[in-house]
């Protein structure tokens, strides 16, 4: 059957548009692009080795499960307009050899309970351009150098 062979082939090595719905029990594998216009719903586990790039306007991700991010190199998440929130039920672990923060403007950390800036090494740097505020309702037994 060449006739059927030459055919497979020219269909693999092309574009393939669909008007509707495409349902696919199994696998799918694909050596150049797969492109969607309109939604492209994955159901199950997405397994993509190489590059991916979604531009649009919104992108949701909703699991009822853990999402892990990882990367081999440095990375970023960045708005051009707006802000990025983070909002943790229970912790918000940051754990870096470094974590910085750099703010154009103010910063402010809030806590709602006992809390703590610590180091195992090393002094803890409190720089104010006017001045530095410390306050507390109840300072029993309280030690606070100044240099």
């Amino acid at each position: 059957y060449p006739l059927r062979r030459q055919r497979q082939m020219c269909i693999r090595d092309r574009d393939t548009t669909l008007q509707n719905d495409l349902l696919v029990s199994g696998h799918i594998t694909a050596s150049n692009n797969i492109s969607a216009s309109g939604n492209l719903y994955l159901s199950g586990t997405a397994d993509i080795d190489g590059n991916v790039d979604i531009d649009n306007t919104t992108t949701t991700i909703d699991s009822s499960g853990g999402i892990s991010l990882d990367a081999g190199a440095t990375s970023n998440l960045t708005t051009s307009a707006g802000d990025i929130d983070i909002n943790a039920a229970a912790n918000l672990d940051l754990d870096g050899a470094t974590v910085d923060i750099d703010s154009a403007g103010a910063l402010s950390l809030q806590g709602a309970a006992a809390s703590d800036l610590t180091t195992s090494a090393g002094a803890i740097t409190v720089d104010g351009k006017t001045g530095v505020t410390l306050s507390s309702i109840q300072m029993r037994d309280a030690v606070l150098n100044i240099s």
